[in-house]
């Protein structure tokens, strides 16, 4: 944890009078008296890995969710907000900045930074003198990917892994009950002033296992255990809150990041597809006297828009280069006509598959891919019957729209200024929170030259399952399933690394030197494989030949990882160190100093 501080950029967007005088008679209209929010706070909450189904006040009956329930009475719910991409990181950047993915450049977990300067919700707020401070729950959102910017204090989880000498990875999440508690510490020390407050809670991420301490009632199994556990959690923060003072002189806005699969289209967890159980998430917007209480707004809302929303309430510019827009009109109308749209890499990075865009109106819903898939959700809410070829021109019409969309909001130099290769610790802090991360940016071929991943998802199952047996220490189970993978797919690069830190477990170490050559030539000779996955290569070999006590040829790898991403944290120091044992102290300093 600790406190981060950066400035942000000036606003650079003319301020609309006429719109603020729109907002300004709505609010009239809609409460009664007009209200002045110059002394509003903003309280965002997002709850990680939420599908919209399990909350009550969205539909959901699988557990009792009465916090979130009594949240959402109190102010607008949405009942059709969806992710830009069912991702934890790149879906919190496009909260912040109120911009896509392809925009703000950062596309998935941990390979990718938001670059500095970016605007932000947070920049803008801290501009008009707001004390801003966040509280995560898991280490993806580690301060040293980007969302730090502008915080005065930003807590998140302690990222020492080496003391004393020893590898002592720390948990890579905290519970929902330690993310409040240091809330609450930052509330003891009563901020001055407006404040903008972030809290994030990954519980519902796996694994499905919420504290058991008796002090809490807790309802369901696994996922939906979780979900109770996390709407429990929400309730003390709210009940904090409205004691301080706070609640009711803020805009509270409760929205998921994304979904959970659950099995829905085979897909365990999330990341892969773009169906409804991955971005399908709940959003309600609270604040007495300005947002109407117990309205519901139907249609498609996005996460992209909620920065732009609550500028608005606060009659503030908007973000210059934000691709989402104010929910305000529709929260007047109680309807939202705007397309929605969302984006996965996720299946080309780490298993070589096609990338996945979508986009859906109130009613149908085009998924691009090797195989278009185009629903009709009024009728099949589950997305089992692809109507494409019944309805082509419906499909071409949403396909052209979303073409338009990746056109817009394409932007190749955030792209590039965002990229950043993992360290080995940050790579096994993301492995342990189930993002495997097993290669980088995506280049080479196009999605339709790319397996389909309706047609893979049962390699993403079985590997799985071999990170499941890896982690419980069944090394040679893993490695079995491993070479499964490898038999189906010879370029997915994350199972023949993943095989290889199986093979270093079993201390197999000349076997694991073998298949850190194939390795090696895999990633070199793929063309859609991304230099951070030759990299990775490269540095996993380099390990290997140093646990076998061969120097030179370890020198060697990392100086050949050092040169492919010399922003590596890990990898240059450590290259240094190897080329100072073996006498190339010149050079050694030369990369380290780089």
């Amino acid at each position: 944890g600790g406190d981060e501080a950066s400035a942000g950029r000036p606003a650079s967007r003319r301020f609309s009078w006429a719109a603020a005088l729109g907002c300004a008679a709505w609010l009239l209209c809609s409460c009664g008296r007009p209200v002045d929010p110059s002394g509003l706070s903003v309280i965002l909450v997002t709850l990680d890995t939420t599908r919209a189904d399990r909350i009550g006040a969205f539909g959901g009956t699988a557990v009792p969710t009465p916090n979130l329930d009594a949240f959402a009475r109190q102010g607008t719910r949405f009942d059709a907000a969806f992710a830009q991409v069912p991702l934890t990181l790149p879906s919190h950047s496009s909260i912040l900045t109120g911009m896509y993915p392809a925009s703000h450049g950062v596309r998935h977990n941990g390979l990718y930074r938001l670059r500095e300067g970016e605007e932000t919700l947070t920049a803008r707020l801290k501009q008009q003198g707001f004390a801003t401070a966040a509280f995560v729950g898991a280490y993806v959102l580690d301060a040293r990917f980007g969302l730090e910017q502008s915080f005065d204090v930003y807590d998140d989880i302690p990222a020492a892994r080496y003391e004393g000498g020893r590898d002592n990875l720390f948990e890579a999440q905290r519970t929902a009950e330690e993310v409040n508690a240091s809330v609450f510490r930052w509330l003891d020390r009563k901020p001055q002033g407006r404040i903008f407050l972030w809290v994030h809670y990954y519980d519902p991420h796996i694994p499905y296992a919420p504290p058991e301490t008796g002090s809490r009632v807790l309802h369901g199994t696994g996922y939906d255990r979780e979900i109770s556990y996390t709407d429990s959690c929400f309730g003390d923060l709210i009940a904090r809150l409205g004691r301080d003072g706070i609640l009711d002189r803020s805009i509270v806005v409760v929205a998921g990041d994304h979904g959970e699969g659950l099995g829905e289209h085979r897909e365990k967890t999330h990341g892969v597809f773009l169906y409804e159980e991955a971005l399908h998430v709940p959003l309600a917007i609270r604040a007495p006297g300005l947002v109407r209480a117990g309205r519901t707004v139907s249609g498609p809302g996005e996460l992209v828009d909620i920065a732009p929303t609550v500028l608005d309430l606060l009659r503030l510019p908007p973000l210059a280069k934000a691709g989402g827009a104010s929910l305000v009109p529709a929260m007047r109308s109680g309807k939202s006509t705007r397309p929605a749209f969302a984006e996965t890499l996720m299946p080309r990075i780490e298993f070589g598959w096609s990338d996945l865009a979508m986009v859906r109106d109130a009613r149908f819903k085009f998924i691009r891919a090797p195989r278009p898939e185009l629903y009709d959700l009024r009728e099949d809410p589950k997305e089992r019957d692809n109507i494409l070829e019944r309805d082509p021109e419906r499909g071409t019409a949403l396909a052209a729209a979303l073409e338009d969309w990746a056109v817009r909001t394409a932007d190749e130099k955030a792209q590039k200024d965002a990229e950043r290769a993992l360290s080995a610790e940050e790579e096994a802090r993301l492995q342990s929170l189930g993002y495997l991360a097993g290669g980088g940016s995506p280049v080479g071929e196009g999605p339709a030259e790319l397996p389909d991943p309706k047609d893979r998802i049962d390699e993403g199952v079985i590997l799985f399952e071999a990170r499941d047996a890896l982690q419980a220490g069944r090394a040679e189970e893993a490695i079995r399933v491993f070479d499964r993978v490898l038999r189906m797919n010879p370029r997915n690069h994350l199972a023949r690394t993943s095989r290889i830190q199986a093979l270093i477990r079993l201390k197999r170490l000349v076997e694991a030197e073998q298949e850190g050559l194939r390795a090696v030539e895999a990633a070199k000779v793929d063309p859609g494989c991304a230099a951070t996955s030759l990299e990775k290569a490269h540095r996993v070999l380099a390990s290997v030949y140093w646990m076998l006590g061969k120097s030179r040829e370890a020198e060697e790898q990392y100086r050949l990882a050092v040169e492919l991403n010399r922003s590596n944290e890990t990898a240059a120091p450590f290259g240094g160190i190897l080329l100072g044992a073996a006498g190339g102290m010149q050079e050694a300093m030369r990369i380290v100093e780089d």
